[in-house]
């Protein structure tokens, strides 16, 4: 029996949890490499700082043949993927029978608006994304790295250019505060990036 729903709000996303964490771990493997970005931990705290501007439009498909999750935003004029302003290489989660996922993907295009990804990682997560016809991407211009030091509850460093140069550009508000929650947490190992 196919089950699919929608959870609209942080909270309600507590209920996935344990579907959510046993779904990242079947993500991990050769033809699935799921990221920190896909993590539960990070997707509610993204869904909790960013909803002034996305409000959290996730779609759980689930059956006796597999399991999948959309972690999609609704934002005024089309739908993105949880913290996508700040998380690289967003994507879904989906294990088991295809067939599961593509009910997902038909529940989030019932909302009617275009959705919009800045970025899929590798060949196999565009293989996942071929029936949406994904549009090429142009490459950004700079990365910045910032080692930076948290103040004031702003996350402000030194970066360096791709080109060598140097640059300072604190992060946003929510931006701040969800990036010293996932250093605070289990994923001390992080990096920040911003484009210049």
């Amino acid at each position: 029996m196919l089950k699919v729903e929608t959870l609209r709000s942080a909270h309600e996303l507590d209920r996935l949890k344990a579907r959510w964490t046993w779904l990242e771990r079947q993500c991990q493997g050769p033809h699935y490499d799921a990221t920190l970005f896909q993590s539960y931990e990070l997707n509610r705290l993204a869904a909790r700082w960013f909803v002034a501007r996305e409000s959290p439009n996730v779609v759980l498909a689930e059956s006796d043949c597999g399991l999948a999750i959309i972690p999609a935003v609704r934002r005024r004029r089309e739908l993105g993927l949880i913290g996508e302003t700040l998380f690289d290489y967003r994507d879904v989660l989906s294990s088991g029978d295809p067939a599961v996922l593509e009910h997902a993907w038909r529940e989030l295009a019932r909302v009617g608006l275009s959705l919009e990804v800045t970025a899929l990682r590798g060949e196999a997560v565009r293989e996942r994304w071929t029936g949406l016809n994904p549009m090429p991407f142009c490459p950004a211009r700079a990365c910045v790295w910032f080692a930076g030091r948290m103040s004031a509850g702003r996350i402000a460093g030194s970066g360096r250019l791709a080109n060598g140069s140097t640059a300072a550009r604190p992060l946003g508000a929510a931006k701040a505060k969800i990036s010293s929650s996932i250093a605070a947490g289990k994923t001390s190992c992080c990096s920040f990036y911003a484009m210049a």
